[in-house]
């Protein structure tokens, strides 16, 4: 059976690899040189490799972890568990989850000196209520926005602009008050509902190099196709059925199963104008984008002494890291090398590359004293396969499933509905739902792919039913601070 995919990103890549596995033959045509979409990256003229973006893996993300040990990549990531905040002024303060159980582990928020005692102690109700919900619950938070919920539990908007934001910002590309609640509990659930999940993780390498190779080898060893360079210009269809496709390049070509994994944008001008009776398809015009940008800069000496993620509170930039200290043995340069992520960024979309990384360039000097001597050897704004889809509330309900109305149409991709928020695993698993409709479909075999992760939940479920007393006891604690004060 011929499986025609379409987009060679992560979630098309997906697809390919699940379906040849199953005996399709697979042809995979992919528009641009090079593979990976959003998660790839490229070694410039000089031999340095250029990513584009700021990628980062958490140990929840089990299906691209499991992805990458398939076509041969496995053990790639160094974890980190340390997050740094800088102030304008250069004052940092670290947050290193405690080795207790979770969520108790959370507790060392309490060291994190940006922050009053006083409004970290209002955040607790909010923080055990996104620990407590139900999954109905988290689907009707999709209503509000994050500050919406933040404040209705009455944490500060000090904490919010303080600590919170710069976490939204990095995940999903908008502002606290523009997000959706659910994708923002989607993350909070993740991230702190174990004390393993607390993690960061940096590739040893360029994605390109490290599972986008091993992607494309694994696929073609096993018969499959893999095509550069060519875009799809139009679909046609057949009654309710996609007869064939019109490549940039060539003649049109035709298979038993389509499966799109290009982007929402290109897939509503590729196809065709009868498709919109349905309102499946016309929902796809409801999204929009929220873009990123990311820079590189290479300087002529290290800039900062820090093995892990951090974030400049008030900057340009969000969250940045020097790679030559995250993965040395992918970036050995004596001098630091960052790596910097721009978000929300569609107030600076219009502006040229050069006075953007004049802005970067400032507030990185203004952050890292070590930076105000150094010299920049080099430095880069990258533009290209930035940004994800806008995840602001009332838009999950219009994600598409991977099955569409067409019989022998499929989407993927992290816009789908593949029970995750936009990004890298979301991307793999909506590959996975993907072929696991089509051999239903056309095989009659019931086959699920997803992996979901299994961490120790320590008291968790405990201080899940016993939240009402948790409650009563945080307000006698800040009761008693404010007698005390009085005093």
């Amino acid at each position: 059976m011929r499986a025609l995919v379409m987009g060679g990103g992560l979630a098309g890549l997906s697809a390919a690899v699940h379906l040849v596995d199953n005996g399709f033959d697979v042809t995979l045509l992919e528009v641009e040189k090079e593979l990976g979409g959003r998660a790839m990256s490229w070694v410039d003229a000089d031999g340095d490799t250029m990513d584009n973006a700021l990628h980062v893996f958490f140990p929840h993300y089990v299906n691209i972890l499991d992805f990458f040990a398939k076509v041969g990549a496995p053990d790639v990531i160094r974890w980190t568990d340390t997050l740094t905040y800088f102030k304008a002024d250069g004052d940092a303060a670290h947050f290193t989850p405690l080795n207790l159980p979770a969520p108790l582990h959370g507790m060392s928020i309490a060291r994190f000196h940006h922050i009053g005692q006083k409004d970290l102690l209002r955040f607790g109700p909010a923080a055990m209520r996104a620990l407590s919900m139900s999954e109905a619950a988290v689907a009707s938070y999709d209503r509000i926005t994050v500050e919406d919920f933040m404040h209705r539990y009455g944490v500060s908007q000090h904490l919010i602009d303080n600590l919170l934001r710069a976490m939204v910002n990095g995940l999903t590309f908008l502002e606290p008050y523009e997000v959706s609640a659910k994708a923002a509990a989607y993350w909070i659930r993740n991230l702190t509902t174990t004390r393993e999940a607390v993690k960061v993780g940096f590739a040893r390498g360029g994605l390109g190099e490290i599972y986008v190779r091993k992607a494309v080898e694994y696929v073609t060893e096993r018969g499959g196709k893999i095509v550069s360079g060519v875009g799809v210009k139009s679909m046609g269809l057949k009654g309710k059925a996609v007869l064939n496709i019109t490549p940039t390049r060539g003649r049109n070509m035709r298979a038993d199963v389509f499966v799109s994994a290009l982007p929402y944008g290109v897939l509503r001008r590729v196809l065709p104008e009868e498709v919109y009776r349905y309102q499946y398809f016309r929902n796809l015009w409801r999204f929009e984008e929220a873009p990123s940008l990311s820079a590189m800069v290479w300087f002529d000496r290290k800039v900062l002494e820090l093995g892990n993620i951090a974030t400049g509170i008030g900057t340009v930039f969000n969250w940045f890291a020097d790679l030559t200290q995250v993965v040395p043995e992918a970036f050995p340069q004596e001098g630091s090398v960052l790596e910097l992520v721009i978000t929300p960024c569609g107030h600076l979309m219009p502006l040229s590359d050069e006075r953007i990384m004049e802005m970067v360039l400032a507030d990185i000097r203004k952050l890292l004293p070590g930076a105000r001597d150094a010299q920049v050897l080099k430095s880069r704004l990258v533009r290209e396969r930035q940004g994800i889809f806008a995840q602001r509330p009332h838009m999950d309900r219009y994600r598409p499933t991977q099955r569409t109305p067409l019989d022998n149409l499929y989407l993927c991709g992290d816009y789908t509905m593949a029970g995750h928020s936009a990004g890298m695993e979301g991307a793999v698993v909506s590959g996975k739902m993907a072929t696991s409709a089509i051999l239903l479909d056309k095989m009659g075999v019931v086959e699920d792919y997803t992996l979901h992760p299994h961490f120790s939940t320590g008291l968790t479920p405990f201080i899940k039913y016993g939240q009402p007393a948790l409650l009563a006891l945080l307000a006698l604690v800040m009761l008693k601070k404010r007698l005390g004060g009085k005093g």
